[in-house]
């Protein structure tokens, strides 16, 4: 800290080392309170007569601490700096306190303060957009606060008519596709793709949630449309469960709770009826048991009653509380799978995130520059989503991945068990988007679709029971996934259920009866991680074909025939009593 101090002090007047190194001073400053105090102190001591870029670089750091929960005493700068002289200064600074403004607002607890926010900083975010010729920032934070006050709007109606939800949620799934209004993705940051990433899954959160609105005076099969608003919810909403969330994104997703919840609750109880309402959480229950969906089913029921509760009084947050306690206690597996809040990460998951930034890399270099930017975003989502259910076979470990001695299927698993499951975890996160088995494409039928109306993306599995080395996948199974990519959108994936042998030599029970009889002992490796477990390839294209073009395939290895953990200790004998 000390040094990069010394060096912010010798570069003060450089326009290119200065701002990076007041940087990297705040981005210790997240960790290091002694990094926090330096920060803060050079904050004060600049001055109007500093460099353009040192100045719009600082607004973007006050920002930045703040919106991470830390106080840095200097936001009057950025009042100051919004009338100053220079206009990329004068912009940076009035974008950053929009932010800040939108950020107070969503750590407030009432509606009505959320609402009358909301409406404030669109002012400042429109203010800060004219301030420079090209803000797509402001743009798109202008687009996501127009969508949040056209869903309450729509909410306190009378009517069922969401047009104006579906036609914000469009205008903002519209801007970040748009390839002429953003920077060159060669150009553009991790935090900016990130950041693009989780605007895309607002945008199409509320365009499905508009659909289910809208049909919900003529809906027939209450459970299966409720429980399809469910996942909606879930898939809108990055909310953690044991770590706040934090940063503006953070904020964004805390709005489950405070705006989108109390609001959807008292239209279904219009629209579908209380009664029914909870017929369709118990139907819901006796299937599935106490699982995530069904807490959001049971956050709306909640939600309907809240008129009942004077003043929205702690009886209805001790009922809340007593469900949020019964639902994590709860015996299925689901439980398990509600998502911690990093929102820094894809997925939420530093182990999914270090699997996903490869992959996207890889498979950009592929598809190229010019690549449909909603297919891409499409894709993107997918790749999220399918990684995340990778790991958590790898953390839950069903019978199908367990081996014969731990009391699973072992290597009697085959690509089907895995299919039911993969399916079943897509159709979950995206209704009928996902198909089984598929109409024909490009001669043969893959096992899963996902189809939007952008793209469709196949997704092809696979069991291994001797080889999955790279060349051996290559050489055997890619192949036909590219085929189906071909036929598509040039996206595929590729997921192989490892079965081999070996997976459960570590197994102690399997150990001694391999001694027993004398055989030699299969070594047994260490559990691989997701990183390690994904790639991206393809088939190289024909050379007298013109202007062909490689599409991508992601492969992901899935484990099975596994040890339980606890099943590959031998533990010592206790000494006999003398």
């Amino acid at each position: 800290m000390d040094e990069l101090a010394a060096k912010f002090r010798e570069w003060r007047n450089d326009a290119f080392l200065a701002p990076e190194a007041l940087d990297a001073l705040a981005t210790l400053a997240v960790r290091n309170p002694l990094a926090r105090a330096e920060t803060r102190s050079q904050l004060l001591r600049l001055t109007d007569a500093d460099s353009r870029y040192l100045l719009v670089r600082a607004a973007k750091v006050i920002a930045r601490l703040e919106c991470l929960g830390f106080n840095t005493d200097v936001r009057t700068l950025l009042d100051r700096w919004a009338d100053h002289e220079d206009d990329a200064v004068r912009a940076e600074a009035r974008q950053q306190a929009a932010v800040l403004r939108l950020y107070d607002t969503l750590q407030r607890e009432d509606l009505a303060g959320v609402r009358h926010g909301l409406k404030e900083a669109r002012v400042a975010f429109a203010r800060a957009e004219l301030s420079e010729e090209d803000r797509l920032d402001a743009r798109l934070f202008l687009a996501v606060i127009d969508l949040l006050l056209a869903y309450l709007a729509a909410m306190s109606s009378e009517s069922s008519d969401a047009s104006a939800l579906r036609t914000q949620a469009q205008d903002l799934a519209a801007l970040i596709a748009n390839p002429m209004g953003r920077t060159w993705y060669g150009y553009a940051s991790g935090s900016e793709a990130l950041l693009e990433y989780r605007m895309y899954r607002i945008a199409d959160g509320f365009a499905r949630l508009t659909d289910a609105i809208q049909g919900a005076e003529e809906w027939t099969n209450f459970d299966e449309a409720l429980v399809e608003l469910a996942a909606v919810l879930r898939l809108m909403w990055d909310s953690g469960t044991t770590e706040g969330p934090s940063g503006l994104m953070g904020s964004l997703g805390a709005l489950e709770s405070r705006v989108v919840v109390p609001q959807l609750g008292p239209f279904l109880e219009r629209v579908v009826g209380r009664v029914r309402l909870r017929r369709v959480i118990a139907n819901h229950e006796s299937r599935h048991g106490s699982d995530a969906q069904g807490a959001v089913l049971h956050r709306l029921y909640e939600a309907t009653l809240a008129g009942e509760y004077a003043g929205g009084t702690p009886k209805g947050a001790e009922v809340q509380s007593q469900l949020d306690r019964e639902v994590a206690a709860g015996p299925s597996p689901e439980s398990l799978l509600l998502p911690i809040d990093h929102p820094s990460c894809y997925g939420n998951d530093p182990d999914v995130d270090e699997a996903v930034r490869p992959l996207l890399e890889a498979a950009r270099a592929r598809l190229g520059s010019d690549y449909s930017r909603p297919k891409w975003l499409r894709f993107v989502d997918v790749v999220v989503f399918v990684i995340q259910i990778v790991r958590d076979i790898r953390d839950i470990l069903p019978d199908f991945a367990l081996c014969e001695e731990g009391g699973g299927k072992g290597q009697r698993a085959g690509e089907s068990d895995l299919q039911e499951h993969v399916f079943q975890r897509l159709r979950e996160h995206y209704g009928r988007n996902v198909l089984y088995e598929p109409s024909r494409i490009g001669g043969g039928r893959g096992d899963i679709g996902v189809r939007f109306r952008e793209c469709e993306i196949p997704i092809e599995i696979k069991a291994e029971y001797r080889d999955v080395s790279r060349s051996h996948v290559q050489a055997n199974y890619v192949g036909q996934t590219d085929d189906y990519a071909t036929a598509r959108d040039r996206l595929a994936l590729l997921l192989v259920l490892d079965v081999r042998a070996e997976n459960a030599a570590r197994h102690v029970v399997r150990r001694r009866a391999v001694r027993k009889a004398g055989q030699p002992d299969t070594p047994g490796f260490k559990l691989y991680s997701l990183h390690e477990a994904f790639w991206v390839t393809g088939l190289p294209v024909d050379p007298q074909i013109a202007n062909a073009k490689e599409n991508a395939v992601v492969v992901g290895l899935v484990q099975g025939n596994r040890v339980k953990p606890s099943s590959t200790t031998t533990y010592s004998s206790r000494p006999a009593r003398t």
